[in-house]
């Protein structure tokens, strides 16, 4: 799904620590093509492709994993490192267990903490008492890279079952469907922990130290992807909804997706209950990511842009932009131009 967009207030989140360093923001945003204005809108979104150029930038620049959003820089190579570790555990179980415990081993700001009962298998990751770690950005991130990697070791997405994070919630809870696949998130907790199903730890590691290179070498696209047969249906029909406007410029009832996928439209819109999704807003979702995607190309104007995402007249788009947004397209555009 190459529209996704990513909310300005998690792009902030993740900008937080080469600000408290002094580095000029402005220019990392343009010189990853982002607009530093578009930015700056608590509505606003950035394209998931430009997102991903600032990460590799900003580790890159900063010589830190963390993006100076830990304790204490994590060094390039610390995940090579530590996801080398363990690559020749032989259970999921153990190599969590390894992960938590080298993990502990680096001055970060967390203490790791693995258990295992009948039902449950559960990551611990609680502030040393000493640590001024308060970022979302980076308990996020961290619990996402355990949850990612260990399920890249097995092979299959682990069973998350429950997120806990011990603060307020954020100006971007929309996100946490991608990055926890529309688990339960519960806030003000204790400790922020992932919580799987106890089953996962008997998996068995398929992968070995060649394969880890090439796993490494997609960072940060692998904290985002995941195989089809892994995929939430919502992704799915946000997949088929794109598909669909990209060629055939109309959008889908609930019972025309239903069909797609051999069901019954209610039985696909319970399921989506689950994932804590409603379908319109899925469209929605999915039209707003494509317009700001196209806007991000030249060439394509406006009008197009509205005839394609199914719109009746070009005025009904831009309504709904800048409802998304708080921004009209072509202000939008000016401020891409401009940067």
């Amino acid at each position: 799904m190459r529209t996704i967009t990513i909310s300005s207030a998690y792009v902030r989140q993740t900008l937080e620590g080469a600000r408290k360093q002094g580095y000029d923001l402005e220019r990392l945003l343009r010189d990853c093509g982002i607009a530093p204005q578009v930015l700056a809108g608590d509505r606003s979104r950035v394209e998931a492709s430009k997102y991903f150029s600032l990460l590799k930038k900003l580790t890159s620049l900063m010589n830190d994993e963390a993006m100076g959003l830990l304790e204490k820089p994590q060094r390039i190579g610390t995940s090579e490192l530590l996801s080398n570790g363990v690559i020749s555990c032989e259970t999921v179980g153990e190599a969590y267990e390894k992960s938590a415990q080298y993990a502990n081993l680096f001055e970060n700001g967390f203490s790791h903490r693995v258990t295992l009962d009948d039902t449950y298998l559960s990551h611990e990751m609680s502030r040393r008492l000493s640590a001024d770690t308060c970022n979302p950005y980076i308990i996020e991130t961290t619990l996402m890279t355990y949850h990612r990697f260990h399920s890249w070791l097995a092979g299959d997405r682990l069973p998350v079952v429950e997120v806990n994070l011990d603060y307020s919630p954020t100006d971007y809870l929309d996100e946490y469907r991608f990055l926890f696949f529309g688990v339960p998130v519960r806030f003000n907790q204790p400790v922020n922990s992932l919580v799987y199903k106890a089953e996962c730890s008997g998996w068995p590691v398929i992968q070995n130290s060649q394969t880890l290179k090439g796993y490494l070498s997609r960072s940060p696209y692998n904290l985002f992807e995941t195989r089809e047969s892994e995929q939430l249906l919502s992704i799915r029909i946000r997949s088929l909804l794109e598909e669909h406007l990209n060629n055939q410029q109309e959008l889908l009832s609930i019972e025309e997706v239903a069909s797609h996928f051999e069901m019954h439209s209610q039985s696909l819109r319970r399921q989506l209950k689950k994932e804590r999704v409603v379908y319109q807003e899925l469209k929605t979702e999915v039209r707003r990511d494509m317009a700001i995607y196209l806007l991000n190309r030249k060439g394509v104007s406006v009008e197009d842009i509205a005839g394609q995402l199914a719109f009746s007249e070009p005025s009904a788009f831009i309504r709904a932009f800048k409802q998304w947004t708080g921004l009209t397209p072509l202000n939008y555009k000016l401020l891409l131009i401009r940067s």
